[in-house]
This record gives C-alpha cells, sequence and structure tokens, in this order.
C-alpha cells in the first residue's frame, strides 16, 4: 500500500479583499505611520501575506507590530499580534512555534476575558495538535474554538476556526463531516465577498472529494470553481493546487499521462513560487502515477526527490510517506534488502508521530519482506507488533491482513495448531467488518427504498389531485353546457310565437350557440382523454411501487435464505476441526483447510453478487458513458484470474480485434467480463480450454468466450438470467446471481448477451455493445 498527502488550505483571514495591489497599499500605507496606527497596519499586511501563504513576510510583520503593541500596553493588540505569529507559522508547518504564541495569546485572553482573542488561540493550538498527530486533542480544541467565536458574531475568525475544525475532522477520517464544516465557512467567505478565502475552501472540499471520498464529479466541480476564481485573480501558486487535484481526480480514473500533465505543471508553478513543500507532495504525487503503471524506476526518482526536499524543510510527515513509498517500489521489483532498510527508516518516522495505525502497517510491511527474505522469526515478532498496535488503534482492516499473515504463515510452516488459531482470529474480524458493511449497506437500501417509495406516494397524491381537478372542470363545462342548451330551448320556445322577422334573427342565434356547444364538446372530449393519460400514469406508478417492494422483498430473501446455508457449511467444518483436532493427521488438516477455503471464496463471490446486483435495482444508479476498448478489460480480467488459470493446466487462447472499441459503463463491464471469465475457469476441467474472441463493425463490437467446460442442459441455460429465491439453488452457487448481474449490466448499457450450451460439451457465451 502506499501513501497520499492530502492537501490541506489553512485560513486565518482577517480582511474581506485580496490582490497584489492591496499588499502594495498596504505596505506604503506601514512607512507613512506611527504608533499604533502602524501596529495595526502591520497586522493586517502579515494578515494579508498569510492568505497568499507568504509565511516568511507574515512573521516578520507581525513580530513588528508585537513590538508596537508591546511598548504601547494595548493588551488586545498584543494578545492579536500573537494569534497572528502562530497562524504564520502554520503556513511553515512548525508547531512548536505554533504553539508557544497561540498559548500566550491563550493565557493572556484569559486574565482580560478577551473572548475573540482566546478562540483565535484555541484554534491555533488545534492546528499545533494536528501536526503532532494528537487528532483528539486537536478536535478538543477546535470544538472549544469554533463555539466561542460562533457566539462572539465575528464571522471571520469563526470561518477559520472553522477551517481548522475541517482539517482535524478529515485527519480523524470524519470525512463527511469534515466537507460539511468545510461548505458552512465557505459559506461564509462567499456572504462576506471574500473570493479567495472562498475558492481556498473550494480546494480543500475538492481534495477531500478526490483523495478520499472518490466522488470525482464533485471533485472536479469544487476544484473548477476555485480555478476560475484564481484565474481571475492571477493567482498561480493556488493554481498549482487545481492542477494537483485535478491529477488526482485523472490519476484514480485510470487516466495516467493526462494526471501526469496536471502533476507536471503543478511543479513548475510550485518551482516558480519557491513552495518547497508542495513541491515534496507533488512529486511524490508523480510518483505514484507512475507506480501504478508498473514504472518503477521512474517513480523511484520522483519519491526519492520527493525525499530530499521534505528532509530539507524537516517535514517528518512527508518524508515517512516518501520512505515508504520507496521501499514499496523496491519490494515490488523484489529487492527485499533495500525495501526492508526503507521500511524500517519510515517505520522509526511512525512511532515518532505516535500513529498507531501507521506503526501497524509499518511493522506489516517489514513483515512482510522479512517472510520474502525467510526471516520467520523476525517475521512472526513484527507481525506480532503490528497486532498490538492495530488493535490500540483499532485498526480492524490492518488487524485482519495480520491474522491472514500470520495463518498463511503457520500453514508453509506445517504448524497447523497456530494456523487455525489465527485463521479463527482473522474470521471473526472479517465477520466483523462484513456485519458493519453490511449493516451500511442495509441502511442505504432502505434508506434509497424509503425515499423512491415516499416520491411514489407523492406523485400518487399529486395524480389524485390532478383527477379531482379534471373531474371538476369536467362537472363544470356539463353544468355549463346543460344551462346553455335551455337557454337555447327557451329562446326557441319563444321565438316560435314571435314574428316571422324575429323568427330569422333567432335562427341565427340559435346555430351560433350550436357553434359553441359543438365547441364546448369538443373541450370536454379532450379532458377526457387527459384523464385517461392520468390515470395510465397513475396506474404505472402504482405497478413501479409493487415492483420496487418486490425487488426489495427478494434482495432481503436472498440475503436471509442463501447467507444462512454457506454460513452454517463454514461454522460445520471449523467446529468439527476444533473438536477433532487432536486426532485428525496434517493429510486431513490440509484437506479440511482446502475446503474452508473452497466454502469462504464460494460465500465472498455471493456477497459480491449480491452487492452488485443491489446496484442496478434503483433508479438513481448512474451510468458513466465513455469510450474504452473490450481488450482493455479483458487482459486486466485475464491477468486477475491468471494463476487460477496456471493451477487448473487450461490452455487459452485469444483472437482479439484492436478496433473492439464500445461506449458503455466501463465499470459494469469488468463485472460482466469478470463474472464470464470465472464462471468458464470453474466449470472447465483440469487441461480444458478456453477461447476468447473480439470482433468489431461499425455498429458495435462483441465478444465471445467458449469453453471446453461441463456444459449445461437446455433448462438450465432458459433458467440463467433469473433469479430463484427460496431454494438457495442460483445465489449459493455462484453462477445463477452472477448472470442475473451480467444481462442487467449488459442491458443498461443497450447491449445483447447470449447463451449456447451443450451437457459436457462446453459453453459459449457471447455480448455485444454499441459504439455510440
Amino acid at each position: 500500500m502506499t501513501y497520499y498527502l492530502f492537501l490541506v488550505v489553512f485560513l486565518y483571514n482577517f480582511i474581506q479583499t485580496a490582490g497584489q495591489s492591496k499588499l502594495d497599499s498596504l505596505s506604503s500605507l506601514v512607512n507613512n505611520l506611527d504608533g499604533e496606527q502602524k501596529g495595526v497596519a502591520l497586522l493586517s499586511l502579515s494578515n494579508e501575506y498569510i492568505k497568499f501563504s507568504k509565511s516568511e513576510e507574515a512573521v516578520n510583520k507581525s513580530k513588528q507590530a508585537l513590538q508596537v503593541f508591546l511598548k504601547s500596553g494595548n493588551q488586545k493588540r498584543i494578545i492579536d499580534s500573537y494569534n497572528t505569529i502562530a497562524s504564520s507559522f502554520i503556513i511553515q508547518r512548525n508547531r512548536d512555534s505554533i504553539y508557544s504564541y497561540a498559548n500566550s495569546a491563550l493565557i493572556l485572553s484569559d486574565s482580560i476575558n478577551y473572548m475573540v482573542g482566546k478562540g483565535n488561540a484555541l484554534k491555533n493550538i488545534s492546528a499545533s495538535f494536528v501536526y503532532g498527530g494528537n487528532t483528539d486533542e486537536a478536535l478538543k480544541f477546535s470544538d472549544e474554538a469554533t463555539s466561542i467565536l460562533e457566539n462572539s458574531n465575528n464571522k471571520i475568525s469563526y470561518a477559520a476556526a472553522l477551517i481548522i475544525k475541517g482539517v482535524v475532522q478529515m485527519y480523524k477520517g470524519q470525512t463527511n463531516d469534515a466537507v460539511e464544516t468545510y461548505n458552512k465557512a465557505g459559506e461564509i467567505y462567499r456572504e462576506l465577498g471574500d473570493s479567495i478565502s472562498y475558492a481556498n475552501t473550494l480546494i480543500n472540499i475538492g481534495s477531500i472529494n478526490a483523495n478520499v471520498l472518490g466522488e470525482y464529479e464533485k471533485a472536479m466541480d469544487a476544484t473548477l470553481r476555485a480555478q476560475k476564481i484564481y484565474e481571475e485573480l492571477n493567482y498561480s501558486a493556488k493554481l498549482a493546487y487545481c492542477k494537483m487535484i485535478i491529477g488526482t481526480v485523472y490519476e484514480f480514473t485510470d487516466r495516467i499521462p493526462m494526471a501526469i500533465e496536471n502533476y507536471q505543471e503543478a511543479l513548475r508553478m510550485h518551482e516558480v513560487g519557491n513552495n518547497t513543500h508542495l513541491q515534496g507532495v507533488t512529486l511524490n504525487y508523480i510518483g505514484e502515477a507512475y507506480n501504478k503503471i508498473g514504472e518503477y524506476k521512474r517513480a523511484l526518482v520522483y519519491y526519492k526527490k520527493s525525499l530530499e526536499l521534505n528532509e530539507k524543510i524537516g517535514h517528518d510527515e512527508g518524508i515517512a510517506i516518501a520512505l515508504h513509498n520507496i521501499g514499496s517500489c523496491y519490494q515490488k521489483m523484489n529487492d527485499y534488502e533495500e525495501a526492508l532498510a526503507y521500511y524500517l527508516r519510515t517505520h522509526k518516522y511512525f512511532e515518532k508521530s505516535d500513529d498507531k495505525a501507521k506503526i501497524a502497517e509499518s511493522l506489516n510491511g517489514i513483515a512482510d519482506v522479512q517472510l520474502r527474505m525467510n526471516s520467520i522469526e523476525d517475521a512472526v515478532a513484527n507481525y506480532l507488533k503490528s497486532i498490538r498496535f492495530a488493535k490500540e488503534a483499532d485498526a480492524k482492516v490492518q488487524l485482519r491482513d495480520n491474522y491472514a499473515d500470520l495463518s498463511q504463515l503457520y500453514i508453509s510452516s506445517n504448524d497447523y495448531r497456530n494456523a487455525y488459531k489465527y485463521l479463527a482470529m482473522y474470521n471473526e474480524v472479517k465477520d466483523s467488518l462484513f456485519d458493519e458493511q453490511i449493516s451500511r449497506n442495509m441502511a442505504e437500501l432502505e434508506k434509497k427504498y424509503e425515499a423512491e417509495k415516499k416520491s411514489r406516494e407523492i406523485e400518487i397524491l399529486k395524480r389524485d389531485s390532478e383527477l379531482k381537478e379534471l373531474s371538476n372542470q369536467r362537472q363544470n363545462i356539463i353544468i355549463i353546457s346543460l344551462i346553455s342548451i335551455s337557454l337555447v330551448l327557451i329562446i326557441a320556445m319563444i321565438s316560435y310565437y314571435r314574428k316571422y322577422k324575429e323568427n330569422i334573427r333567432m335562427n341565427i342565434q340559435l346555430e351560433k350557440s350550436l357553434k359553441e356547444l359543438n365547441l364546448k364538446s369538443k373541450d370536454l372530449q379532450i379532458i377526457n382523454e387527459k384523464m385517461q393519460i392520468a390515470n395510465k400514469q397513475l396506474e404505472d406508478s402504482e405497478n413501479d411501487l409493487k415492483k420496487l417492494n418486490a425487488t426489495k422483498d427478494k434482495f432481503f430473501s436472498i440475503i436471509a435464505h442463501d447467507l444462512r446455508s454457506p454460513f452454517n457449511t463454514l461454522n460445520s467444518y471449523i467446529a468439527y476441526i476444533s473438536e477433532n483436532i487432536k486426532e485428525l493427521s496434517n493429510e486431513e488438516i490440509n484437506a479440511l483447510f482446502f475446503d474452508l477455503r473452497k466454502h469462504s471464496n464460494r460465500v465472498d463471490n455471493l456477497l459480491e453478487n449480491l452487492l452488485n446486483w443491489s446496484l442496478t435495482q434503483f433508479k438513481d444508479s448512474k451510468l458513466s458513458d465513455e469510450i474504452f476498448n473490450l481488450n482493455d478489460i479483458i487482459l486486466k480480467n485475464y491477468e486477475l484470474f491468471e494463476k487460477n488459470i496456471r493451477e487448473k493446466g487450461l490452455k487459452v487462447r485469444f483472437k482479439l480485434n484492436e478496433k473492439a472499441d464500445v461506449k458503455a459503463d466501463s465499470n459494469m463491464i469488468d463485472v460482466v467480463v469478470r463474472n464470464i471469465l470465472k464462471n468458464a475457469i470453474k466449470y472447465t476441467e483440469a487441461g480444458g480450454k478456453i477461447e476468447i474472441e473480439t470482433s468489431s463493425n461499425p455498429q458495435e463490437s462483441q465478444c465471445i468466450v467458449r469453453d471446453s467446460g461441463i456444459g449445461m442442459d437446455e433448462s438450465k441455460v432458459k433458467q440463467l438470467f433469473s433469479i430463484k429465491d427460496g431454494n438457495g439453488d442460483s445465489a449459493s452457487k455462484g453462477v445463477g446471481l452472477g448472470m442475473v448481474i451480467c444481462k442487467e449490466f449488459i442491458d443498461k448499457n443497450s447491449g445483447r448477451i447470449e447463451v449456447a450450451s451443450e451437457l459436457n460439451h462446453g459453453t459459449e457465451i457471447k455480448f455485444s455493445l454499441p459504439k455510440e
């Protein structure tokens, strides 16, 4: 695993306008003032330098202001000066200086009950704890700071405190809370017309969405809005931030060349601005991009440059991350001695930060390399240390990985008692993580279902209202029509007794009235047609709601029934081994572990298919409409199963058309190819053959997978794309539900899928997707 540094912009703004012209005018003003007026101007100039990340100038001007106010004895201004100096050191990440000046401001604020000064001091102390890795203390101080500053009605200071709180929440893993906090700060800056601070907040939101939440559209939206503001202000230093986040989005969506291009542009901007810290971060990002595409030597060049710069400025976190990434590269290149040396250096830096989760992860990396170097005792010792720190940090994923690694190590050493012990611990943690994931997924599904249900109910009520309104309109027209007819008849009867000349006039009037009546009749016909359409829409809405409810019930039924059976099987195996471990031979234990692994894989396969299928059942699931080549996805999944293919001795023949481009959601098609290829491998006997072919025409591209496996009879083929709940046949064996997902994903992307099979004579699965 490699590490990233998050981009975080700290804001401590006390001025609502920004720009080089303001810096120039303030500098000129300082030279023309004396006494406290000069001190106030110096503080304003320092805060403006902070806004533009010019930390040395900010420290210098705020210290000059402090000397002015110490001489005059203005205690509030002294506190403001201490806080501004602390804020200046935040840009340099100098946590000792931050704490020293902020603590002086806090003590003095308490002595004169200056609440704004106290809030700003607590905010700065919170930042010092963030850099020290003590996020619990940081959150405590930031909570108190935001509470004080919100009540003080000082909006600028309150917004700056919110930014710090968002940073702390991000470091604690509370990313959704951090985004909400940043949005609140951004709204304040936007209302105050502080465009540059608003843009800085947008960068933080974009960074979290790109690096943590994987919300790439939101990341691009926030970043591009920030970029527009920086371009209008000609602010190249912050434009570099935008390029880094855009590069991150491209990297995480596998568009590596575009990612590297943006990273390189950001690096050039940081070099022009002489921002050594961000040069180190960007060099690490470029290394990560090359690492992802397997160019480890080029990645090492950038990682080592990042290490050199971070060592130069004494940035411990940057040093540790660069060391870890270098070790990871050497490990991938099978140079275990170099990898171990860098991992050990990484571990020392993480020990200094007292970040137990990172200490646990670094120890796991050290143990992995020692295992590959056949230093079994050292590896076991470091796995056990990693477990201890992972428990203290409640890092369940790391704990699970350690148990799995130790279980595998003891199996290789024929120590089945310890292998069983750590396998049981692994399963316990895995089940805990699984329960948490299922709870989150179930809650999300229930939430979507309730939202959809509520939407349908509102739609039905709306339709009912429309129907009532149309019905009232129809009744009014009928009444008006009857009144009109009655009047016409009365007039006709009176006219009958009048003079001949008057009869002629009344006949004309009658003809006119009849024409109007015809028009009203046509209106009535139109309203009737509208009512029929509205009734049909109402009926469709009710049917959709019934289908949605049935889908939910069916999904819950599958989970309730089909998960129980394989888990009961696993529990039975584990109980049997536990009760008979002393009587079982090594060969019997190996066989039982093999069966356990096989059943565990089936459960994993079932869970993956269930979660993938659930995502297709709600209307708000979005398609990513992109053009890509089918061959890339086929070869990626072939690499995934290459070990299984080699173990079964299968012969795989490719016949790939290089023009097999399609327009579809690549993630969905990846699931389709993975399911089809997995089934081909699973149901083809050892030594069998698999053929994978792609073809192309102007309208569509096609993929065919043929195997020489056990095949299916006609009835099985007919039922392949339908879910059967209640008996567990489809889902628990892992094939039926997988093919249902394939069919639904292909349909969602306007494609076709066909299956041809004969019992004992193999299977052919063919799907086609449009090019546009």
